[in-house]
């Protein structure tokens, strides 16, 4: 799980990285900069902002696998515990 979650990251940043390159692909102060700029910085935050999302997504999923994984070793642990316990005092 801990990979999935570095892609993902990685994945984000490399987005940023990689957009970067583009950002003066409309223009500067020409008439297709002027039409095209606002939208393509509102698009670009909208992929950065649904990117984070998805990374608060997995590492939520991971967070809860840990956690869920955790409560059934404990379990399986007390288990084993009691089955011990009683096999030594010969409470079957």
């Amino acid at each position: 799980m801990a990979q999935i979650e570095d892609i993902t990251k990685n994945a984000r940043r490399q987005f940023e990285e990689d957009i970067s390159a583009t950002i003066d692909w409309p223009g500067q102060d020409d008439s297709t900069a002027k039409e095209y700029s606002a939208y393509d910085k509102k698009v670009r935050t909208q992929i950065v902002h649904t990117a984070d999302g998805l990374t608060g997504g997995v590492e939520g999923i991971g967070e809860g696998l840990g956690l869920t994984g955790n409560s059934i070793q404990r379990t399986q642990n007390d288990i084993i515990d009691m089955m011990n316990n009683s096999s030594n005092t010969g409470k079957h």
